[in-house]
């Protein structure tokens, strides 16, 4: 059996970071990372609350769909009543101006006789 002094141990190069052993090393590293991961995750938290409230109010593609088929059919129907309506116009407008070029013709037959 081979005897290790206790001295060995307390060597400056035993307390080294690259050993591990002294004033932390690597378990400084680790503790100061694991600070970092853990304010990273507050901040990920933090965003996920605030999508998890807007996330209730945004549409899906099929409230999307359904929404604009509505429009669309409010557009067409809208549509539909401004043909009927221009259609209206324009026998109204032909109607003037069928009386129009009566009353043109009958003015023009008085000044030939």
């Amino acid at each position: 059996m081979i005897a290790i002094g206790a001295d060995r141990f307390r060597s400056r190069a035993a307390a080294s970071p690259e050993s591990g052993a002294g004033s932390g090393g690597h378990v400084d590293d680790i503790f100061k990372r694991l600070g970092i991961v853990e304010s990273m995750v507050a901040d990920i938290r933090v965003q996920v609350a605030g999508i998890l409230a807007v996330l209730p109010y945004l549409a899906t593609k099929a409230d999307l769909k359904d929404e604009i088929g509505a429009v669309r059919r409010d557009m067409n129907d809208k549509l539909g009543d401004m043909d009927d309506r221009l259609g209206g116009l324009r026998n109204d407008m032909n109607d003037k101006l069928g009386d129009l070029r009566s009353d043109m013709n009958e003015g023009l037959s008085g000044l030939r006789d």
